[in-house]
Protein backbone atom coordinates (compact mmCIF):
# COMPACT_ATOMS: atom_id res chain seq x y z
CA UNK A 1 0.00 0.00 0.00
CA UNK A 2 1.78 2.97 -1.32
CA UNK A 3 1.96 6.35 1.72
CA UNK A 4 3.06 9.44 1.12
CA UNK A 5 3.14 11.15 4.38
CA UNK A 6 2.13 14.90 4.05
CA UNK A 7 3.10 16.18 7.79
CA UNK A 8 3.84 14.63 10.95
CA UNK A 9 0.78 14.92 11.63
CA UNK A 10 -1.49 14.13 8.29
CA UNK A 11 -1.14 11.32 6.11
CA UNK A 12 -2.50 9.88 3.18
CA UNK A 13 -2.41 6.56 0.87
CA UNK A 14 -4.52 5.46 -2.23
CA UNK A 15 -6.12 1.97 -1.76
CA UNK A 16 -6.65 -0.44 -4.85
CA UNK A 17 -11.00 -1.60 -4.37
CA UNK A 18 -11.58 -5.01 -2.63
CA UNK A 19 -12.59 -6.37 0.58
CA UNK A 20 -8.94 -7.66 1.47
CA UNK A 21 -7.32 -3.23 0.88
CA UNK A 22 -10.18 -2.71 3.33
CA UNK A 23 -8.37 -5.09 6.29
CA UNK A 24 -4.91 -3.83 5.11
CA UNK A 25 -6.79 0.13 5.23
CA UNK A 26 -7.70 -0.71 8.94
CA UNK A 27 -4.36 -2.14 9.74
CA UNK A 28 -2.94 1.32 8.52
CA UNK A 29 -4.84 3.82 10.20
CA UNK A 30 -4.22 2.04 13.37
CA UNK A 31 -0.57 2.00 12.83
CA UNK A 32 -0.40 5.59 11.85
CA UNK A 33 -2.81 7.27 14.73
CA UNK A 34 -1.97 4.82 17.83
CA UNK A 35 1.36 6.77 18.74
CA UNK A 36 -0.33 9.40 18.87
CA UNK A 37 -3.92 8.27 20.86
CA UNK A 38 -2.44 5.05 22.14
CA UNK A 39 -4.84 2.02 22.35
CA UNK A 40 -8.22 3.61 22.95
CA UNK A 41 -12.26 3.74 21.94
CA UNK A 42 -11.78 6.62 20.04
CA UNK A 43 -9.07 4.63 18.04
CA UNK A 44 -11.09 2.14 17.52
CA UNK A 45 -13.87 4.44 16.35
CA UNK A 46 -11.41 6.03 14.05
CA UNK A 47 -10.43 3.03 12.16
CA UNK A 48 -14.47 1.39 11.89
CA UNK A 49 -15.25 4.92 10.60
CA UNK A 50 -12.34 4.99 7.77
CA UNK A 51 -13.61 1.31 7.34
CA UNK A 52 -17.41 2.83 6.53
CA UNK A 53 -16.37 5.70 4.74
CA UNK A 54 -13.87 3.54 2.26
CA UNK A 55 -16.52 0.99 1.89
CA UNK A 56 -18.95 3.42 0.79
CA UNK A 57 -16.94 4.69 -1.95
CA UNK A 58 -15.68 1.41 -2.88
CA UNK A 59 -19.30 0.90 -4.40
CA UNK A 60 -19.40 3.25 -6.45
CA UNK A 61 -15.22 3.25 -7.14
CA UNK A 62 -13.90 -0.41 -6.95
CA UNK A 63 -10.73 0.37 -8.86
CA UNK A 64 -9.38 2.63 -6.06
CA UNK A 65 -10.11 5.04 -3.44
CA UNK A 66 -7.91 8.30 -2.06
CA UNK A 67 -7.58 8.12 1.86
CA UNK A 68 -6.44 11.23 3.92
CA UNK A 69 -6.27 11.52 8.08
CA UNK A 70 -5.74 15.14 9.14
CA UNK A 71 -5.06 15.07 12.77
CA UNK A 72 -4.93 18.16 14.76
CA UNK A 73 -5.84 19.44 18.15
CA UNK A 74 -6.99 16.10 19.37
CA UNK A 75 -9.54 15.90 16.31
CA UNK A 76 -9.23 13.45 13.48
CA UNK A 77 -10.85 14.24 10.00
CA UNK A 78 -11.25 11.05 7.85
CA UNK A 79 -11.99 11.53 3.99
CA UNK A 80 -11.97 9.46 1.19
CA UNK A 81 -12.11 10.10 -2.62
CA UNK A 82 -12.73 8.12 -5.31
CA UNK A 83 -12.58 8.71 -9.05
CA UNK A 84 -16.61 8.36 -10.05
CA UNK A 85 -19.47 10.43 -8.51
CA UNK A 86 -21.20 8.37 -5.30
CA UNK A 87 -24.62 7.22 -5.65
CA UNK A 88 -27.58 8.80 -3.87
CA UNK A 89 -27.54 7.37 -0.07
CA UNK A 90 -29.88 6.70 1.84
CA UNK A 91 -30.39 7.43 5.83
CA UNK A 92 -29.46 3.80 6.79
CA UNK A 93 -26.18 4.31 4.90
CA UNK A 94 -24.97 6.65 7.66
CA UNK A 95 -25.68 4.21 10.71
CA UNK A 96 -22.53 4.11 11.85
CA UNK A 97 -21.16 7.14 10.76
CA UNK A 98 -24.31 9.49 12.71
CA UNK A 99 -23.31 7.07 15.87
CA UNK A 100 -19.66 8.06 16.36
CA UNK A 101 -18.77 11.09 14.17
CA UNK A 102 -19.10 14.74 15.70
CA UNK A 103 -19.40 16.06 12.22
CA UNK A 104 -19.84 14.04 8.44
CA UNK A 105 -20.87 14.42 5.11
CA UNK A 106 -20.49 14.38 1.27
CA UNK A 107 -19.70 15.92 -2.01
CA UNK A 108 -19.95 14.10 -5.19
CA UNK A 109 -17.19 11.89 -5.34
CA UNK A 110 -15.79 12.11 -2.05
CA UNK A 111 -17.17 11.56 2.17
CA UNK A 112 -15.75 12.83 5.69
CA UNK A 113 -16.02 12.77 9.07
CA UNK A 114 -14.32 14.25 12.13
CA UNK A 115 -13.69 12.57 15.18
CA UNK A 116 -12.57 13.74 18.66
CA UNK A 117 -9.43 11.55 19.93
CA UNK A 118 -8.71 11.47 23.22
CA UNK A 119 -5.58 9.27 24.69
CA UNK A 120 -5.84 6.53 27.54
CA UNK A 121 -9.87 6.45 26.94
CA UNK A 122 -11.19 3.07 27.78
CA UNK A 123 -11.65 1.23 24.94
CA UNK A 124 -15.54 0.27 23.64
CA UNK A 125 -14.57 -2.92 22.76
CA UNK A 126 -11.95 -5.02 24.69
CA UNK A 127 -8.79 -6.23 22.95
CA UNK A 128 -9.15 -9.34 21.60
CA UNK A 129 -6.91 -12.95 22.33
CA UNK A 130 -5.01 -14.05 19.13
CA UNK A 131 -8.33 -17.34 19.29
CA UNK A 132 -11.23 -14.71 19.27
CA UNK A 133 -9.52 -12.60 16.53
CA UNK A 134 -9.33 -15.29 14.38
CA UNK A 135 -13.19 -16.23 14.39
CA UNK A 136 -15.03 -13.15 13.82
CA UNK A 137 -18.08 -14.48 14.74
CA UNK A 138 -17.66 -13.63 18.27
CA UNK A 139 -17.58 -9.41 17.95
CA UNK A 140 -21.34 -8.39 16.27
CA UNK A 141 -22.35 -4.91 16.01
CA UNK A 142 -25.10 -2.58 14.03
CA UNK A 143 -26.58 1.11 14.00
CA UNK A 144 -29.95 1.47 14.66
CA UNK A 145 -31.96 4.97 14.06
CA UNK A 146 -33.18 6.15 17.38
CA UNK A 147 -36.76 4.70 17.89
CA UNK A 148 -38.63 2.47 19.82
CA UNK A 149 -39.07 -0.58 17.09
CA UNK A 150 -35.30 -0.16 16.52
CA UNK A 151 -34.81 -1.60 20.41
CA UNK A 152 -36.84 -4.71 19.44
CA UNK A 153 -35.08 -5.16 16.19
CA UNK A 154 -32.13 -4.87 18.48
CA UNK A 155 -33.40 -7.62 20.53
CA UNK A 156 -34.16 -9.79 18.08
CA UNK A 157 -30.62 -9.68 15.89
CA UNK A 158 -28.76 -9.78 19.07
CA UNK A 159 -30.44 -13.13 19.91
CA UNK A 160 -29.73 -14.59 16.59
CA UNK A 161 -25.87 -13.31 16.92
CA UNK A 162 -25.63 -15.21 20.61
CA UNK A 163 -27.81 -18.59 19.20
CA UNK A 164 -25.10 -18.34 16.63
CA UNK A 165 -22.46 -18.78 18.93
CA UNK A 166 -23.91 -21.05 21.39
CA UNK A 167 -24.33 -19.24 24.26
CA UNK A 168 -25.68 -21.09 26.78
CA UNK A 169 -29.75 -20.92 27.29
CA UNK A 170 -29.77 -19.13 30.63
CA UNK A 171 -26.77 -16.32 30.19
CA UNK A 172 -28.38 -16.16 26.26
CA UNK A 173 -32.06 -14.82 27.86
CA UNK A 174 -30.36 -12.81 30.30
CA UNK A 175 -27.76 -11.14 28.02
CA UNK A 176 -30.74 -10.45 25.68
CA UNK A 177 -32.94 -9.24 28.40
CA UNK A 178 -29.87 -6.68 29.72
CA UNK A 179 -29.33 -5.14 26.29
CA UNK A 180 -33.40 -4.67 25.42
CA UNK A 181 -33.33 -2.86 28.63
CA UNK A 182 -29.92 -0.95 27.50
CA UNK A 183 -31.52 -0.39 23.83
CA UNK A 184 -34.79 0.76 25.21
CA UNK A 185 -32.91 3.43 27.72
CA UNK A 186 -31.41 4.54 24.73
CA UNK A 187 -34.12 5.20 22.73
CA UNK A 188 -36.16 6.49 25.30
CA UNK A 189 -33.64 8.82 27.07
CA UNK A 190 -30.83 9.46 24.33
CA UNK A 191 -33.06 11.00 21.42
CA UNK A 192 -30.89 13.29 18.98
CA UNK A 193 -32.41 14.02 15.71
CA UNK A 194 -30.38 12.92 13.19
CA UNK A 195 -28.09 10.50 14.85
CA UNK A 196 -28.20 6.49 15.68
CA UNK A 197 -27.77 4.21 18.54
CA UNK A 198 -24.68 1.86 18.01
CA UNK A 199 -24.98 -1.58 19.63
CA UNK A 200 -21.72 -3.97 20.40
CA UNK A 201 -21.63 -7.62 21.75
CA UNK A 202 -18.72 -9.51 22.41
CA UNK A 203 -18.77 -13.24 23.23
CA UNK A 204 -15.38 -14.82 24.34
CA UNK A 205 -15.63 -18.23 26.35
CA UNK A 206 -18.75 -17.74 29.04
CA UNK A 207 -18.59 -14.25 29.11
CA UNK A 208 -20.77 -11.76 27.20
CA UNK A 209 -19.98 -7.94 27.06
CA UNK A 210 -22.70 -5.33 25.46
CA UNK A 211 -22.23 -2.07 24.70
CA UNK A 212 -24.85 0.78 23.63
CA UNK A 213 -23.75 4.34 22.48
CA UNK A 214 -26.19 6.91 21.94
CA UNK A 215 -25.93 10.61 21.20
CA UNK A 216 -26.73 12.17 24.62
CA UNK A 217 -24.27 12.59 26.83
CA UNK A 218 -26.59 12.37 29.93
CA UNK A 219 -26.15 9.64 32.37
CA UNK A 220 -28.43 7.26 33.62
CA UNK A 221 -28.65 6.47 36.60
CA UNK A 222 -31.06 3.97 38.88
CA UNK A 223 -34.44 4.91 39.45
CA UNK A 224 -37.13 4.16 42.50
CA UNK A 225 -40.33 2.72 41.03
CA UNK A 226 -43.63 2.58 42.59
CA UNK A 227 -45.75 -0.58 42.69
CA UNK A 228 -47.83 0.80 39.55
CA UNK A 229 -45.27 2.24 37.16
CA UNK A 230 -45.10 0.33 34.59
CA UNK A 231 -41.28 1.21 33.96
CA UNK A 232 -38.55 2.70 35.32
CA UNK A 233 -37.11 -0.43 36.42
CA UNK A 234 -34.43 -0.91 33.53
CA UNK A 235 -31.37 -0.38 35.43
CA UNK A 236 -32.55 -2.42 38.31
CA UNK A 237 -32.93 -5.40 35.79
CA UNK A 238 -29.51 -4.51 34.42
CA UNK A 239 -27.71 -4.30 37.87
CA UNK A 240 -29.52 -7.69 38.87
CA UNK A 241 -28.82 -9.82 35.88
CA UNK A 242 -24.88 -8.15 34.89
CA UNK A 243 -21.79 -9.16 36.86
CA UNK A 244 -21.26 -5.33 36.57
CA UNK A 245 -21.92 -3.01 34.53
CA UNK A 246 -21.19 1.04 33.65
CA UNK A 247 -21.10 4.26 31.62
CA UNK A 248 -18.95 6.23 30.44
CA UNK A 249 -18.46 9.64 27.94
CA UNK A 250 -17.69 9.63 24.89
CA UNK A 251 -16.75 12.51 21.82
CA UNK A 252 -20.28 12.22 20.92
CA UNK A 253 -22.86 11.31 23.82
CA UNK A 254 -21.97 8.14 25.85
CA UNK A 255 -21.40 3.68 26.23
CA UNK A 256 -23.86 2.16 28.57
CA UNK A 257 -22.29 -1.27 28.89
CA UNK A 258 -22.94 -4.87 31.07
CA UNK A 259 -20.74 -8.10 31.26
CA UNK A 260 -22.45 -11.19 31.89
CA UNK A 261 -20.61 -14.03 33.37
CA UNK A 262 -16.69 -13.95 33.82
CA UNK A 263 -14.71 -11.20 33.87
CA UNK A 264 -14.21 -10.27 30.81
CA UNK A 265 -12.40 -6.66 30.96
Amino acid sequence: MPVAAISSRSWQTTVPGGWPEASQLRQWVRRRLEPSVGPSGALDDAVLLTHQLFVAVLASAPERALVTLALCSGRLRISVVGPNPLPPWSRADWGITRALATAYGRSLCAVWAEVHLRKGEAPMNPTPTKAADADLRLDWQRSYPLSTRSAHTARREARVFLEHVQVAAAKLEDAVLVLSELASNAVRHGYVSGRHLLVRIRVEGDTVRLEVSDPSPVLPAPACALADDEGRRGLVIVDALSTRWGVRHRPVGKTVWAVIGGELQ
